[in-house]
């Protein structure tokens, strides 16, 4: 938004008469050189005194016209208007430095008065004052600052500019534009001294006062009229005339509104307060009901102490299907032939069935001894050798067809990195003869193998078996007990291995597996531990917080000690809620906080409220405020007429 300026006369005294009072053009009276009043109203009455008075009050600004009689000789001889030193600039509350400094700029005139509203975003900064300033200079500008705010005057008058408080504090003085046109050829241009008519005056005052004498006679004749009712025995009510009712009653409306408007402003300011995750740890002895039922029967105890009861079902049963990986190759190797390389000076003998692999794994065989000559690291050695391919590859898969490569470089892993940079091999054909034909057999590797996979998947399922077991037992007996699975209270028994006979070498695609075993461990009542842990969770909030949920779901365990004998068991148990800062005004703490921002929140527009409580990171998350009237631009000025609420977490 650019700052606004008030079009009046090239010079500052007019521009201050525009400011006070809005104006009109009428015709200033002027004597001929015959000495004839020439603004004499069309019945050639003169103007009186109270007339006279009324035109005085008017600002004194016209527009240049043409007289009738003057050609376009007098018109093109008229002098222009010249520029006046001063002028008034008018500026809103959030109009920027940079857009008053582009104003300026565009203004001829030499001497500015800044006009500056109260709480303007200029005087937010010192910075923006010195700009300003700066500016001037630059411009070769002299500004005055003018505004009723002190601090901004204070800060200018800091940044060297030269301030004032009222427009009066300067001289007003209204100068007529370009009067030269009102006068016939040949007349000197000077400032006439008549007084001057008002616009009401000039147009028809004899249709003006016939008019107000009409309405006298009508006024006369309903008064007449009414005496004349009167003078009977009855009394008869005169309804009111509609356009004047329509009127008052739309009078009463706007004032209401306007009222309602100045005296009853409203906002509600919706908050919601920023959360936090609280842990606390309680250290819970698990005690078994049947052996201590003298300790809970006892209800002075201190300590949490939660009742157990033992989970003990008949064996589980588990099977699995393994797939063996042991293979036989039944296809045909793959053949070629490689030139081996030596940049030593010295040659390499090779024995047979040296290995040479590819980088995807490969490998190739000589079938008989070799010897590489030696050479140079620019000339080496060669020898060239016929190579097969293995049954299977460095990670054991059948090479079969996969070996009928195209031309490749090979390095022997036999050697150290070092020496395969001196002795390697390239093949310039591509190999062939490789044909895949694959058998899967049951090695020793698979028979242990599955064991093994089969004891973990017991021991991974363990806690699963016992909850479903447990969850049919709650349905049963119609309980709510809820598992201790802790690694270290849960008993697996050692599982009874199923294996088939004699499955080590026998061609099948897959075997199963299958095994007993036995599990056990205690149950609780999650209820009463929850309770428990309620009621002290409640009071380990931070400071200027409150619990808004808790996690009753969500507990850790972590193990401490246990004693089979008496039955006790040790756990740390972690709970885990949501805490926000109280900001309900009904509480104390909310109070302060509420109390602390409607001071700052009074009068500021619904913008700034909002980046204003956006930066109270730390107690609020998101904010949304409403006004009443909607249309309202600012909070009210009252305290009373601010209503807060709080979104609260649901529990």
């Amino acid at each position: 938004m650019t700052p606004r300026t008030l079009k009046s006369a090239n010079n500052d005294d007019e521009d201050k008469k525009d400011l006070l009072r809005p104006h009109f053009v009428v015709n200033k009276k002027r004597i001929g050189e015959s000495g004839i009043d020439e603004n004499k109203n069309t019945d050639g009455d003169e103007t009186t005194d109270e007339e006279k008075e009324e035109t005085l009050s008017q600002p004194e600004i016209e527009e240049p016209k043409k007289n009738e009689g003057t050609d376009d000789e007098d018109i093109a001889s008229q002098k222009q208007p010249k520029v006046a030193e001063s002028k008034i600039l008018y500026t809103n509350i959030d109009d920027e430095v940079a857009d008053i400094v582009a104003q300026m700029k565009k203004l001829p005139h030499k001497k500015i008065s800044i006009v500056v509203p109260h709480r303007a975003l200029l005087f937010k900064s010192s910075v923006n004052l010195h700009i300003l300033n700066k500016k001037a200079a630059e411009f070769k500008k002299i500004i005055t600052i003018i505004s009723h705010d002190e601090a901004g005057l204070t800060a200018s008058q800091h940044a060297g500019l030269t301030t004032r408080r009222e427009l009066t504090d300067i001289k007003k003085k209204i100068i007529s534009i370009n009067r030269e046109s009102q006068f016939m050829r040949g007349e000197k241009p000077s400032r006439h001294t008549r007084e001057k008519k008002s616009i009401a005056e000039v147009i028809r005052p004899d249709e003006k006062r016939a008019a107000f004498e009409s309405f006298l006679i009508k006024i006369k004749d309903k008064i007449a009229k009414k005496r004349k009712s009167l003078s009977g025995t009855r009394v008869v009510f005169v309804s009111p005339n509609k356009q004047a009712l329509f009127t008052l009653v739309l009078l009463s409306i706007l004032l209401f509104l306007s009222i309602a408007y100045i005296a009853l402003p409203g906002a509600t300011i919706t908050i919601t307060p920023r959360e936090s995750v609280l842990e606390s740890t309680f250290n819970v002895t698990f005690m078994d009901y049947e052996k201590n039922k003298t300790i809970f029967g006892n209800d002075t105890t201190p300590n949490l102490i939660v009742p157990t009861y033992p989970v003990d079902p008949p064996p589980f049963s588990k099977e699995m299907t393994y797939i063996p990986t042991g293979k036989i190759s039944r296809g045909d190797r793959a053949r070629g032939v490689l030139t081996v390389y030596n940049k030593t000076d010295h040659p390499w003998d090779l024995a047979p069935t040296t290995r040479f692999q590819t980088d995807e794994g490969l490998i190739f065989r000589t079938p008989r001894a070799i010897r590489v000559p030696a050479g140079t690291p620019q000339i080496p050695g060669t020898a060239d050798v016929e190579v097969l391919a293995d049954d299977l590859d460095s990670i054991n898969q059948v090479i079969g067809s996969r070996g009928n490569i195209d031309p490749h470089k090979f390095f022997l892993p036999g050697l150290q990195d070092d020496s395969r940079k001196s002795l390697y091999a390239e093949s310039k054909t591509a190999f062939s003869g490789g044909v895949t034909r694959v058998i899967k057999v049951v090695s020793k590797e698979d028979v242990d193998a599955a064991v093994e996979t089969l004891k973990k998947k017991i021991s991974a399922d363990a806690s699963d078996d016992l909850k479903n077991y447990l969850e049919q037992q709650n349905l049963n007996n119609k309980t709510n007990l809820s598992l201790i699975s802790d690694k270290n209270i849960l008993k697996i028994g050692v599982p009874q291995i199923k294996i088939p006979q004699n499955l080590v070498d026998q061609q099948i695609d897959q075997f199963k597996v299958s095994a007993s075993y036995t599990l056990a461990s205690v149950s609780y009542d999650k209820s009463i531990l929850v309770k428990f842990l309620r009621d002290r969770m409640i009071h380990r909030a931070d400071p200027d917080k409150k619990i808004a949920k808790i996690s009753e779901d969500d507990l850790s365990y972590r193990f401490l000690e246990a004693d089979a004998t008496s039955g006790k068991i040790k756990l740390t148990v972690t709970m885990r809620a949501v805490q926000s800062f109280d900001l309900n005004p009904d509480t104390e703490n909310g109070k302060r906080f509420i109390k602390k921002i409607t001071d700052h929140l009074l009068g500021l527009r619904v913008d700034a409220a909002k980046d204003y409580l956006r930066q109270q990171t730390d107690e609020i998350a998101q904010v949304e405020i409403k006004t009443w009237p909607i249309w309202a631009p600012t909070i009210p000025n009252i305290a009373e007429n601010i209503k807060f609420t709080v979104n609260e977490v649901e529990k």
